[in-house]
């Protein structure tokens, strides 16, 4: 119950966080045919630590984020964190496991072109780094650290992922937002996890709408 409690009132913190500001840029519906399928990213403008081992707690935390956002909150999508917990990979956690399944292209809010499907997300480079948060704001420029504890290949960085402790004292593995190669999800391990951090986001998969 102190699980949910506390997912419930970082939700709330973020959601009130967020009421007041406006998106900077209008969602940019990727220029993709009738009825193809696709799915957004960003990378969160709030904050939070990596402390706890439940990626339902990250899942909120990135939800609450969207769901500030009117553009955002009416595609009616679910969101989950690009994240892995010592005991959960994000490749499986976000249904991005080449080995598993193709995928779908996925973009970032102003239609700009991330991967073309699961496999090209954990091939170690990006089209285009995920550096534009949920409000439309480009934080390509700042060094931009996102809590990942995650490998280059979306795997399980073990004893470095979300919660843990760190395996062998090097703590939780993070990425930098403004980067293409592997260091997008995995650049170092950072031993502070109560340090408030970003987070990537991963939409669910979206249709473009026929006429």
């Amino acid at each position: 119950m102190k699980i949910a409690n506390n997912t419930i009132l970082i939700s709330l913190i973020f959601l009130a966080s967020f009421a007041t500001r406006s998106f900077a840029e209008p969602i940019a519906v990727p220029a993709l045919a009738q009825g193809a399928q696709y799915r957004l990213a960003f990378v969160t403008s709030g904050f939070r630590d990596a402390t706890s081992t439940n990626i339902a707690d990250y899942d909120a935390f990135v939800a609450a984020a969207a769901a500030a956002i009117p553009e955002l909150a009416t595609l009616r999508t679910s969101w989950k964190v690009i994240g892995s917990t010592d005991t959960i990979a994000a490749r499986d956690h976000t249904g991005t496991n080449p080995t598993k399944s193709a995928g779908v292209p996925i973009y970032l809010i102003d239609g700009t072109k991330v991967v073309d499907d699961n496999a090209d997300l954990w091939d170690g480079k990006l089209d285009k780094p995920i550096c534009r948060t949920e409000t439309g704001a480009d934080v390509c420029n700042p060094h931009a650290i996102v809590w990942t504890g995650t490998n280059q290949d979306g795997g399980v960085t073990q004893g470095a992922g979300l919660g843990g402790k760190g395996k062998n004292g090097h703590g939780v593995a993070q990425g930098v937002a403004n980067r293409s190669y592997h260091d997008w999800v995995k650049n170092q391990a950072q031993p502070d996890s109560i340090q408030g951090k970003r987070f990537y986001a991963l939409s669910g998969i979206l249709t473009i709408p026929g006429r």
